[in-house]
């Protein structure tokens, strides 16, 4: 069944909805349970009401969406990496960012990745010491290597390229024990969110994996010992649908003034 919404709410457990995102609209979706995971929108959010609703806020769009309620997971028509030609603002990254691990077998251009790691170490760092570094493996062989470090999360293998970020304690020696132990730390994570971002913007899909043997990663690539690997960042065009997990509400997390 297709109906056209302007307004009010509505039961999708049956229907699909086609709508306007420039209509003035909060779109309500009820679920009979709890739903697990969220899928953003390219252009408007989705946010957690209470544990079986869902409000859609739209934004400001040439386009229509479709949504079909199932009962896990929302499927988007058009979804954030189909609008990879259009320029994203920064609010549409954050939210439609998503963890990606299933990729085409389309290469990735050298232009993106370069890019990618400028924007990356545009990130802010502990005195300017940029103390970071990146490894950029495109090498079957050696990604395979890298997935086993990973404790045989395939896709480590399957990314046409894929981008060890490393915190440098050398770079980062001014600050002694604290700048070993934290701030480059501080520092490559940063880069990584911009890196994630900018990807995202590109249409790409990345994933963030902090779970490896950081010795055998460190074997793999030859890294010097003040060298140690934060992250590894698989990377490609997204060939599975892009999902979110919910996030708690800010009541839970935020602190004003004192804990």
């Amino acid at each position: 069944m297709q109906q056209t919404v302007q307004r009010g709410r509505f039961d999708l457990s049956d229907d699909c909805l086609s709508f306007d995102p420039c209509a003035h609209v909060a779109l309500v979706v009820q679920f009979d349970g709890a739903v697990d995971f969220l899928c953003l929108l390219s252009r408007g959010k989705v946010e957690m009401e209470t544990a079986s609703h869902l409000r859609f806020r739209p934004l400001c769009c040439h386009r229509s969406h479709t949504l079909r309620a199932q009962t896990k997971y929302l499927e988007v028509g058009v979804d954030a990496h189909d609008v990879a030609g259009e320029k994203l603002d920064i609010e549409e990254c954050i939210e439609g960012r998503t963890s990606i691990r299933v990729f085409k077998p389309d290469p990735v251009e050298d232009s993106i990745v370069d890019e990618a790691l400028r924007m990356a170490n545009l990130a802010p760092s502990a005195g300017n010491l940029q103390a970071r570094d990146f490894v950029v493996v495109r090498n079957a062989h050696t990604k395979k290597l890298l997935m086993e470090a990973a404790y045989g999360q395939d896709f480590v293998w399957t990314a046409p390229v894929v981008i060890v970020i490393c915190a440098n304690l050398e770079r980062i020696r001014h600050y002694g024990d604290r700048g070993r132990n934290l701030y480059c730390l501080q520092d490559a994570a940063a880069a990584i969110e911009n890196m994630l971002l900018y990807l995202f913007s590109r249409g790409l899909g990345a994933v963030w994996v902090g779970a490896f043997d950081e010795r055998k990663t460190t074997e793999v690539l030859g890294l010097p010992d003040h060298a140690r690997p934060v992250a590894i960042v698989p990377i490609g065009h997204p060939a599975e649908k892009a999902f979110r997990r919910r996030r708690l509400p800010m009541e839970h997390i935020v602190h004003r003034e004192r804990w």
